[in-house]
């Protein structure tokens, strides 16, 4: 075959596979990647693609949304609340229209910012279960701590209480043996999104579930940044223990989290659960209180990106003040622009991050941001240790947030996250507490990374590329 033939063919190659991703309509970086990719690579660079690459993700985000076509339409559901609150109204449409569920409200709200106090009452909500334990976690390992809490689930679900537990696969680690006492008893165990390379157990991985969920009798839930291993409790890690906030939740906002977990439950279970099956898990009246509440679960399924659309909403209306705690902070440019835009307002935008996290390159991509927010008027915080693990935002007096979610791309873009919204009430006033102490334990950032040696320079400035992975 000539060269001229091979050049003709060539070029054909590269315009059918260059417009056969230009109508995927992704990000235009990516998109250019892998262009560029297939060109190189031709024939192989296809089915790479195709079995991979972002193909095999939209595949499986088909899949999910076919898991959540399974949930009832109407299901946790309550009447929208009309009533006037300020700026806090714009918000509770913004999280109904792109996080899919309504505002609901709780009957009490009990909130932990130690790991001993939250397992303590996740435990004893356990125990006291008489129907079903549901549990989605980013992270659950075969350690003292977590093998604790199986041992707890292998012991009710023999005494016939449903349980199911969904575990990441990136971030979980439970030994062969635990995973069959499991099974053997009766738990409905399920890794999420399962890949040969998951078990690398690299933060590259994408589609993971960062959610932290438990959900008891369809009466309690519990959601926050608290993983199920031994770092967050001080009874196994000392002083070294991380510091989280987590919250207990009863009412009728639990249908919120029944909802969410239910969504990626279906998913990786594929369980055959009808109208019927599902309705026992919802109750139908379920009790209504005084805290009035947003359940906001968010994912790559799902191009709202509900979480990180709530954020800048959030920001964008502030007038008081926008105080943030985030333990990976690698704001994106809008996230990056809101903050610098709400200071120049004149907005109290205060930031802690922790002093040094245990992804020193993150630290390293986030830092890149300091000179821009400082010069802004934005006020970064440098905490720990131990490490301040906690995700949590409080804007002006009437709105605040616990979640999953960090302040970077992978948790506002690539990953399963979910986050309580408070409008209003003691939660909000006792989270702006407890920001008030972890500000008093924490050092105001003074120094401008551009005044830093060359070494740290060139280091924050390579970590700045990888920020969209991190």
């Amino acid at each position: 075959m000539s060269i001229a033939t091979l050049t003709v063919l060539e070029f054909v190659w590269i315009v059918v596979m260059a417009g056969w991703v230009l109508l995927q309509k992704r990000p235009p970086v990516a998109t250019l990647a892998w262009i560029f990719g297939l060109a190189l690579l031709p024939g192989v660079g296809a089915l790479i693609y195709y079995w991979w690459g972002p193909l095999r993700f939209d595949r499986r985000k088909r899949r999910l949304r076919r898991a959540r076509d399974a949930m009832h339409a109407s299901r946790a559901r309550s009447a929208l609340f009309d009533r006037e609150r300020g700026n806090t109204e714009p918000l509770i449409r913004v999280a109904t229209r792109l996080g899919g569920l309504p505002p609901m409200t709780a009957t009490s709200v009990r909130l932990f910012s130690k790991g001993d106090d939250f397992f303590a009452a996740a435990e004893a909500a356990i125990a006291g279960a008489q129907h079903h334990i549901h549990a989605e976690y980013y992270i659950l390992r075969d350690d003292a701590l977590g093998t604790r809490i199986v041992e707890l689930l292998i012991e009710k679900a023999r005494r016939g209480v449903e349980v199911r537990l969904l575990a990441d696969t990136v971030g979980s680690r439970v030994s062969r043996g635990l995973e069959q006492r499991m099974v053997e008893a009766g738990v409905k165990f399920e890794w999420f999104n399962p890949t040969a390379i998951a078990r690398l157990r690299r933060r590259i991985v994408n589609f993971r579930t960062h959610r932290k969920i438990l959900v008891v009798d369809g009466a309690v839930g519990f959601c926050g940044s608290t993983n199920i291993c031994s770092d967050h409790c001080a009874a196994h890690a000392g002083e070294a223990a991380r510091r989280d906030t987590d919250a207990e939740l009863r009412g009728e906002i639990v249908q919120g989290l029944q909802n969410t977990f239910f969504e990626n439950w279906l998913f990786a279970s594929e369980e055959k659960l009808g109208d019927d099956g599902l309705d026992r898990y919802f109750p139908a009246a379920p009790p209504t209180g005084t805290q009035l509440m947003h359940f906001v679960p968010s994912g790559p399924d799902n191009e709202h990106r509900a979480i990180y659309a709530f954020l800048l909403a959030a920001i964008g209306l502030a007038r008081k003040r926008v105080w943030l705690v985030a333990p990976y902070f690698v704001p994106d440019e809008a996230l990056t622009t809101a903050l610098t835009v709400a200071a120049a307002r004149g907005v109290e935008v205060h930031v802690i991050v922790p002093a040094k996290s245990d992804w020193r390159v993150v630290d390293a991509a986030g830092a890149s941001t300091h000179d821009q927010l400082i010069a802004a008027g934005v006020r970064i915080y440098l905490f720990g240790p131990p490490l301040l693990h906690a995700k949590t935002a409080i804007v002006d007096d009437n709105l605040a947030i616990v979640g999953s979610a960090n302040i970077d791309d992978r948790s506002m873009k690539l990953n399963f996250e979910a986050a309580a919204v408070f409008y209003g009430g003691p939660a909000v006033e006792e989270l702006a507490a407890l920001f008030d102490e972890f500000r008093a334990k924490a050092t105001l950032k003074l120094n401008y990374e551009s005044d830093a040696p060359l070494g740290r320079r060139l280091f924050v400035a390579c970590a700045r590329l990888f920020s969209p992975q991190l």
